[in-house]
């Protein structure tokens, strides 16, 4: 009896034993193993340590973020750098970082198992690169000098498809050191309270120097309160996500989280600045674009709470045939009358029945399932909203119709009014009880001559005559017509005629792509589009021959304010704002264009701005600019336009393709363009650098003269290489040039040397300005032949401002020999060693 119940504590000191091992594996293991639970069977396993680059220690409980298809996994590693994730094949983003240390991205394919160790680089550390080189120098401030302590020095690169970057701050003399490998790099240089700088270099040799000044810019405090909107009470730790620009055309991102008070405050710099904001159970909210002010600009925003999912839609979803369930997932689009919109999601079970809870409110749904066409009330139903009211239960049964297999060839001939072919024209067929899904198309021949295969049914049938850009159809009126198939083989339709559209309408895109610079893209006769609305063939408007009637034009207007809200007031407000002076509204009307190129589009239809081209002339009064002008034609329309200039503007120069005509004169620019095939892209780009003398503070006009300067004639080297820019000066003040010399027609494809003029005064007239480039660097870079320049010249007041620039290749070839070579020095550690091989 004594010997069981020894043998029974024997056993429970097992069970025991075996438990705390678990356990203690368990905790060991849990911040490694989040992931794993989830490991499928055509899933990798991706192993690795996680160490430091200088001194090869472990990183312990580094953080492990990756991305493949299933999503975003989140681990840390344990305490001795070890990590261990259950990833699927396929490209995979790999994020590492840890406090103190910068982060490493990485991404590849993944394939099978394999253990990929990290090193992170600490602030502190170096790690040495084969085959690499230096760059280093000093970061002062632009108007003081004084080193800038702890500037941040990014520089980053790409290769063989992934982006790289090594990151390092200046110490107490405003010095860095940053080792990179031999490639293209990109150099940012940023520190708070300034304007940051961005460079961009190929380096061949070992080490550069790369001195930066950083011009200080006013820093301004953003703060305020988020409050729910219902009752006024804060709300605490909500996320404040702030876009951040200014007039140097920098960009940035920032955040901050609110305290238990609902505040929230962080410092920026001058300029301009968008809030979202963010909470659990709330909408989120914005505002708009809007001015920091001198030294504290107030924002406070208010969130409405989500209301509570005591509301049902449910039903059944069946075969239209035999009324069998189907498996299928269903979406409910909700919104609320303030124009909250959240999507509840569900599958239907054995039974072919979903159940999805929402908020009182107006509904819509949508269906999908293998096999079967798309169901949706936004489609089949014109009032496709359906009211759920509180504490109620709205039951949608649905019936869906399988797919079918092609089997009816559709042919016919698309002419013009005068029975000539129309060649190269889009044919685009869509079964109207199924638009989503049920879409052909195809082209007509040399002869007009097309055919499309689809199945039986109702469809209607568009043309795209004419297509220079698949999104513009130019040239004709086109057409919608009703086709019934109901025929399997061969159904001829015969001629569609269509109406030549007039010479004279054009349409001009207007993109503002920074404070000082626009894009005018000019499309002509973009008029008579069949198809507006959601997904190519949602609504069909027009009396048949592509014309839209008001009542229509409206509809689709707001089917586009549902589809992209933020659009038309943004480019309304950057049109009619332009330098605070406005454009008459009278001088621009709205037209709508259908799109008809890709039919999964989430952008179904644009709405361009109509400005004729006198109104081109308004634009460029009030905003110089570097112009890009596109033109597109087809094979029957000659476009000649020419572009005329106030008194007080000249045309200083501009660069056009083969394919463009351009004749020019002292104020008018014509544009000829004729003869292009439907294939073949916009037939040409035409840049034309306007200057206004009355607005344009300073221009570059031109290089006067290139040549060696200051003969040592001991030697007979050259200490410099002159050049002499003529600077126009309309408005007097502080100027600097920043200018580059390379023995490439692109800077960033050969050897370069720097040059820097110091700040100068310069009054209102003209200006010959010497800028010498160093004679040692041009011996050191060892650059032959023609000598290529790119200066920059900018305006000096609070900060730096781009005014104008200008390349130029010298007339004369160069050699390296003809100036003075740079002193013998030691660049580095120099180690000796060798045998004594006396006795």
């Amino acid at each position: 009896m004594r010997q069981k119940k020894n043998f029974g504590k024997f056993l429970w000191k097992i069970i025991f034993t075996i438990l705390i091992i678990k356990i203690a594996t368990t905790i060991a293991t849990s911040d490694v193993n989040l992931i794993t639970e989830n490991h499928h069977e055509d899933n990798i396993v991706l192993q690795g340590y996680i160490i430091d680059a200088y001194n090869k220690m472990p990183l312990k409980y580094a953080h492990v973020h990756l991305q493949d298809k299933e999503g975003w996994k989140d681990i840390k590693c344990d305490e001795k750098g070890y990590y261990f994730i259950s990833v699927s094949k396929g490209e995979v983003a790999l994020n590492v970082d840890k406090k103190g240390y910068e982060s490493f991205y990485y991404s590849f394919i993944a394939g099978e198992d394999s253990y990929f160790n990290v090193s992170l680089i600490n602030g502190s550390g170096e790690v040495t690169y084969n085959d690499g080189f230096v760059i280093m120098g000093y970061v002062l401030d632009a108007k003081t000098s004084d080193p800038i302590v702890n500037a941040t020095i990014k520089a980053s690169w790409r290769e063989n498809g992934s982006y790289y970057s090594i990151t390092n701050y200046t110490d107490f003399t405003g010095f860095y050191r940053i080792e990179v490998p031999k490639h293209e790099i990109s150099l940012h240089v940023s520190k708070n309270s300034y304007y940051s700088k961005y460079m961009h270099f190929y380096f061949e040799n070992n080490s550069t120097w790369i001195n930066v000044s950083l011009y200080p810019a006013k820093e301004v405090k953003l703060c305020g309160y988020v409050l729910n909107s219902l009752n006024r009470e804060p709300i605490e730790n909500a996320y404040v996500e702030i876009q951040w620009r200014n007039e140097l055309g920098e960009y940035n991102w920032y955040h901050c989280y609110t305290n238990s008070s609902g505040f929230y405050n962080i410092n920026l710099t001058e300029g301009e600045t968008k809030l979202e904001v963010y909470r659990t159970g709330y909408f989120s909210n914005e505002s708009t674009w809007f001015l920091l002010q001198s030294n504290l600009t107030w924002m406070n925003i208010s969130l409405d709470p989500e209301p509570l999912r005591n509301s049902f839609v449910c039903g059944y979803v069946r075969d239209s045939i035999d009324g069998k369930p189907v498996d299928a997932d269903i979406n409910v689009m909700w919104r609320d009358e303030k124009g909250h919109e959240k999507w509840f999601y569900d599958e239907t079970n054995s039974s072919g029945f979903y159940n999805i809870s929402v908020p009182a409110g107006n509904v819509s749904i949508n269906v999908e399932a293998e096999g079967y066409f798309s169901y949706s009330l936004f489609i089949y139903n014109t009032n496709y909203w359906h009211l759920v009211k509180d504490n109620e239960t709205l039951w949608l049964n649905i019936s869906m119709d399988k797919k079918l297999p092609p089997s009816t060839i559709v042919k016919g001939r698309i002419v013009d009014s005068s029975g000539k072919p129309i060649s190269n024209a889009g044919v685009i067929i869509v079964d109207t009880k199924h638009p989503f899904n049920g879409v052909f198309g195809g082209e007509t021949n040399y002869m007009g001559e097309f055919e499309v295969v689809v199945y039986k049914g109702h469809f209607k049938l568009l043309t795209v005559a004419k297509i220079s850009s698949i999104a513009y159809p130019t040239g004709f009126y086109n057409k919608v017509i009703d086709l019934n198939i109901t025929n399997y083989g061969e159904v001829n339709i015969g001629d569609i005629v269509l109406e030549k559209a007039p010479k004279d309408s054009v349409n001009i895109n207007i993109n503002f792509n920074s404070w000082n610079s626009i894009d005018i893209l000019i499309h002509y006769n973009l008029i008579g589009n069949a198809a507006l609305g959601r997904g190519l063939a949602d609504i069909f408007v027009g009396d048949g021959n592509g014309k839209i009637n008001e009542t229509e034009k409206n509809a689709v207007l707001e089917l586009w304010k549902e589809v992209k809200k933020e659009f038309l007031g943004d480019v309304l407000e950057g049109l009619l704002n332009v330098d605070n002076k406005l454009i008459a509204i009278d001088d621009l009307n709205l037209s709508m264009n259908g799109f008809v190129g890709n039919v999964n589009s989430t952008l179904p239809f644009e709405l361009t701005l109509r400005v004729h081209l006198n109104s081109i002339t308004k634009f460029l009064k009030l905003c110089y600019s570097v112009a890009t002008v596109t033109i597109t034609d087809s094979k029957i329309l000659d476009l000649t336009e020419k572009i005329h200039f106030p008194q007080n503007f000249s045309i200083k120069r501009y660069a056009s393709s083969s394919d463009v005509n351009v004749s020019l004169d002292t104020q008018n620019i014509t544009i000829k363009a004729t003869n292009k095939s439907f294939y073949q892209p916009p037939i040409g780009e035409i840049e034309i650098l306007v200057n206004g003398t009355g607005c344009v503070p300073a221009n570059i006009s031109k290089i006067v003269d290139i040549c060696p300067s200051d003969l040592n004639e001991s030697n007979g080297k050259y200490k410099y290489l002159k050049v002499t820019a003529q600077l126009e000066i309309n408005k007097e003040g502080i100027y600097t040039l920043s200018a580059m010399l390379s023995d490439a027609p692109a800077f960033n494809e050969g050897r370069v040397v720097f040059a820097t003029i110091p700040q100068i005064y310069l009054s209102k007239g003209v200006h010959n300005i010497s800028i010498l480039f160093d004679g040692k660097n041009i011996q050191k870079y060892r650059l032959n032949g023609t000598y290529y320049f790119f200066i920059d010249l900018y305006r000096i007041e609070e900060s730096e401002e781009w005014m104008d620039y200008i390349e130029y290749a010298s007339n004369a070839t160069y050699s390296y020999t003809m100036f003075e070579e740079p002193p013998i020095m030691l660049t580095g550690v120099v180690r000796d060693f060798g045998n004594d091989i006396d006795d």
